[in-house]
């Protein structure tokens, strides 16, 4: 992700085959590696900002949602407390590194929630060492390039 290019060894060519209702977290590690190969190979390859990759990246959001329905409360988090102002709501994660896989801040709307799941993957990156500094500003860029689309100042 770093070097925003697609990966070397397409996820395509890496010949898997996933279990419905899998339980195994090493399996399931793997199985969120592969959607995730197969993210930044949209993402950075030639598709990436067209018509045809918005409707590839609306599919992946569908799969991705069909496969976290099916994971256990350890990978999914268990909500708690009432929602703030924001429609907000804690979350707590067993396993602590789920939690990062769990934002998608792409596709959260409004510029405050924006701001706050960045400053939650400040805190993960801050916590874990989990790098996320690349993903806030890829976000970030995302978010401006949009931003800059609806003023009509781009093309």
């Amino acid at each position: 992700m770093a070097s925003e290019q697609p990966l070397i060894l397409n996820p395509a060519e890496w010949e898997v085959s996933w279990i419905e209702g899998e339980t195994r977290e090493d399996v399931l590690g793997n199985h969120v590696l592969w959607i995730l190969a197969r993210v930044i190979n949209l993402i950075f390859g030639p598709d990436g900002r067209t018509a045809a990759g918005k409707e590839q990246r609306q599919n992946f959001l569908h799969e991705i949602e069909m496969w976290r329905q099916g994971l256990s409360d350890t990978f999914v988090g268990i909500g708690y407390g009432d929602k703030d102002t924001d429609g907000f709501r804690k979350v707590y994660f067993p396993v602590a590194a789920a939690a990062a896989a769990a934002f998608s801040a792409k596709h959260i709307h409004g510029i405050s929630r924006k701001a706050r799941i960045w400053n939650i993957l400040n805190e993960v990156e801050r916590q874990t060492g989990y790098n996320t500094g690349t993903t806030v500003r890829l976000l970030q860029t995302l978010v401006e390039e949009d931003a800059q689309r609806r003023s009509g100042s781009m093309p």
